[in-house]
C-alpha cells in the first residue's frame, strides 16, 4: 500500500471547537509461479464508454433536485442477503459487505426529495476516511487520529466523544476508516497499534490492547469487525516490510485467540533472513459468512515494493483473498489477484459475499482494476477478471515508466456495492497513471522503499469510473465515467439507488440500473467514504463524513474542515 505514503499529509490539525497476537494457518495456494516482471492476468472484459454521470454545465448546486428513475423493474427485498439491517450497524450492513441497504423508499422522484437535515463540522486539517455507522437512531464516525463521535442522527447533536491520546513514532501515519459495534461496545483501532473498547452508551473507556509493534512498522487504520463476541482486526504497514496478519480478539476481555500471518517469517520460505522484505498486510475489513463461519481478507502488495529482483517467485499470499476458518485462523485457501506484484496492487477494497448459481461466492475490485470472482468453498474462478479501468503494464524499470492504473488504483479501500434484485456489483474506479521508477531499495527509519518511486501523471488524466458488472455472467452491463476518482466507494438500496461521492465535491445518487443520475448534491467538499442510508422512527436518511481521501491530496488537495451531511427524504 503506497497510497498514502506518496500523498497523506499526517494530520495534526486540531479539531474545531464544535467538538468543545498464536500460530500461522497452513497454506494451499492454487497459483502457479510467473517468472520475474510478468504482467497481471489479461481480463476477459474491457471499460465499456458511457456518458458522465456528473451534471451538466450549468446546472445548479445545492439545488438537490432529482430526476424521475424508471420503472417496471423487479423488485428484491434482499432478503437473500443475510442480516442486513434498517440501521447500519456494521461496515457493509451485513456480514457478507454487501452494503446495501433494504429500504425500498430511497428513490427521489417529484413527489419526495432529499432535503439537508445539517451539515455539521468534524475537524480540521482537510482529510477523512471514515465510514460512519448507524444504530438505534445514533451515529458511530472516527476522525482520522481516532477520535470516535457518536451523535443523534435525526438532529446532530454530539452524545458524546472519545479522543485517544496517540504515542506516535516519526512518520506513522494516521488514517482511521471507523468503528465496530457488538456487545455493548464501540471498538476502534489507532495508528499507534492499539484496540480500544469503549461504552457505547456512554464513551468510556473499558479496556484497549496493543495488537501490534509501532517501532517495526506496524500501524492501524481499518475499522475493525465485530461477529460473535469476537473482534477482527488486520494490520497496515506492509511497505515497511512488515509481516501482514489477521488476528481475533475477544470482545468482552480483549484476549487474542488466534492471530494468522500472511508470509513467513525471515529466512523461511520466499523471504530472505536480513532485509526489509515481507508484506501481505490486511488493511481493511474482512467478509464472514455465518452459515459456514468463514473470514474472507485481502493482503497487500510484497515487500520491498516495485522493485522484485529480489524478491523472486509468486511472493503467495501477497495481493491475495484468503479465506479462513473464524475459530482458528486456520487458512482454507487463498487466491493472488497478482502475482509477483511491481505496480503496488493491494487488494485494498473489501471482499463482498453474494450466491451465483445457489453457490456462495466471494467477489473483490482490485487495485489492478479488474473485478475478480471465486466459489467461497473451494477458491476456484467463477470467471476471468473484468476490468474496469485502463489497462497499461510494463515492469517499472528505473527509468520511470507509465504505467495504468497507477498504485492508487483501480479500486483502493472503498467498497463495492451489491444489488440484490440484478444480481449486480457496483465497483467506483479511479482511472489515472502514475510513472514509476524501480531501483534496489533501501529503509531509512521509517521511510518507505528508498530507490523507488511513484509519481501520479497530470491531474487532468486522473478520472473516476462507476461500473456496474453481473456477478453471474461477469458482462459489464454499464459504465460510467466519473469527473474525478469516487475513491470512497459506493451504497446501494434495495429501493434502486447508488450513492457515492467524488474528489471534486459533488454527491450524487444514480439509478442501479442504467446509471442515470436521479440526484447530486454539490458539498465542495471530497467524499473520502461512502455514505449509509438508515431509518430510525420512520424517517430514511442519508449521511455522508467528507474529507479528502490521504491518497488523493497531491492531486485534489483539500485542506478545509472535513464535516458531517445527513439527508432527510420527505415531501
Amino acid at each position: 500500500m503506497k497510497s498514502y505514503a506518496k500523498f497523506l499529509i499526517l494530520s495534526t490539525g486540531l479539531l474545531t471547537a464544535f467538538f468543545a497476537v498464536a500460530g500461522c494457518g497452513s497454506v494451499a495456494s492454487t497459483v502457479t509461479q510467473k517468472p520475474d516482471g510478468q504482467k497481471p492476468g489479461k481480463a476477459s472484459g474491457q471499460p465499456i464508454q458511457a456518458t458522465s454521470s456528473g451534471p451538466p454545465a450549468g446546472s445548479p448546486a445545492n439545488s438537490g433536485t432529482a430526476g424521475s428513475p424508471s420503472s417496471g423493474r423487479a423488485s428484491s427485498s434482499g432478503s437473500a442477503l443475510p442480516g442486513l439491517s434498517y440501521d447500519w450497524p456494521t461496515f457493509g450492513n451485513n456480514l457478507w459487505q454487501n452494503r446495501v441497504s433494504p429500504i425500498a423508499r430511497t428513490v427521489p422522484n417529484p413527489k419526495q426529495h432529499w432535503s439537508l437535515q445539517y451539515s455539521l463540522p468534524v475537524s480540521a486539517g482537510g482529510g477523512s476516511e471514515s465510514f460512519p455507522l448507524e444504530q438505534d437512531g445514533i451515529l458511530y464516525f472516527t476522525t482520522m487520529q481516532a477520535r470516535v463521535i457518536a451523535m443523534d442522527a435525526a438532529t446532530g447533536r454530539v452524545l458524546w466523544t472519545y479522543a485517544p491520546k496517540l504515542h506516535l513514532l516519526q512518520g506513522i501515519p494516521t488514517i482511521n476508516r471507523g468503528v465496530a459495534l457488538g456487545d455493548g461496545k464501540v471498538f476502534v483501532l489507532t495508528a499507534d497499534d492499539r484496540l480500544i473498547a469503549l461504552s457505547q452508551s456512554t464513551g468510556s473507556l473499558i479496556y484497549q490492547v496493543t495488537v501490534a509493534d509501532e517501532a517495526k512498522g506496524y500501524f492501524e487504520s481499518m475499522a475493525p469487525l465485530y461477529v460473535n463476541g469476537k473482534v477482527f482486526v488486520g494490520s497496515a504497514g506492509g511497505d515497511e516490510g512488515v509481516r501482514g496478519f489477521e488476528a481475533c480478539y475477544d470482545a468482552a476481555t480483549g484476549a487474542l485467540i488466534w492471530q494468522t500471518y500472511t508470509v513467513p517469517k525471515r529466512g523461511q520460505g520466499w523471504l530472505p533472513s536480513t532485509g526489509q522484505h515481507g508484506g501481505g498486510a490486511v488493511w481493511n475489513v474482512p467478509a464472514y459468512d455465518p452459515a459456514t463461519q468463514q473470514l474472507f481478507f485481502g493482503t497487500g502488495n510484497p515487500s520491498p515494493d516495485f522493485f522484485g529482483a529480489s524478491r523472486p517467485g509468486p511472493d503467495p499470499m501477497t495481493d491475495a483473498v484468503v479465506s479462513v476458518q473464524s475459530a482458528t485462523g486456520q487458512v482454507n485457501w487463498y487466491q493472488q489477484e497478482v502475482t509477483h506484484d511491481l505496480w503496488d496492487y493491494d487488494v485494498a477494497s473489501p471482499p463482498m459475499l453474494f450466491s451465483v448459481g445457489g453457490q456462495l461466492a466471494v467477489g473483490e475490485a482490485g487495485k489492478d482494476g479488474k473485478w475478480y470472482e471465486w466459489y467461497a468453498k473451494t477458491g476456484k474462478p467463477v470467471f476471468a477478471p473484468i476490468a474496469f479501468v485502463k489497462q497499461r503494464h510494463s515492469p517499472p524499470t528505473a527509468t520511470p515508466t507509465l504505467e495504468w492504473p497507477g498504485s492508487d488504483g483501480g479500486a483502493n479501500y472503498g467498497p463495492s456495492a451489491y444489488n440484490p434484485a440484478q444480481h449486480t456489483v457496483l465497483i467506483t474506479g479511479i482511472n489515472g497513471p502514475e510513472y514509476l521508477r524501480a531501483l534496489p531499495t533501501s529503509h531509512t527509519g521509517y521511510r518507505v522503499d528508498d530507490g523507488t518511486s511513484a509519481q501520479a501523471a497530470p491531474v487532468g488524466d486522473w478520472r473516476g469510473t462507476l461500473t456496474c458488472i453481473d456477478t453471474q455472467t461477469g458482462k459489464v452491463v454499464w459504465q460510467n465515467q466519473l469527473a474525478t476518482p469516487a475513491i470512497g466507494g459506493v451504497t446501494t438500496t434495495v429501493g434502486g439507488t447508488a450513492y457515492f461521492g467524488e474528489a471534486n465535491g459533488w454527491l450524487y445518487g444514480v439509478d442501479v440500473y442504467n446509471g442515470k443520475t436521479v440526484w447530486a448534491y454539490h458539498a465542495g467538499i471530497p467524499a473520502g467514504s461512502a455514505p449509509i442510508v438508515y431509518k430510525t422512527s420512520q424517517q430514511v436518511y442519508l449521511t455522508y463524513v467528507l474529507g479528502q481521501s490521504g491518497s488523493l491530496q497531491g492531486l485534489f488537495p483539500y485542506q478545509g474542515e472535513t464535516r458531517i451531511l445527513t439527508f432527510r427524504l420527505g415531501q
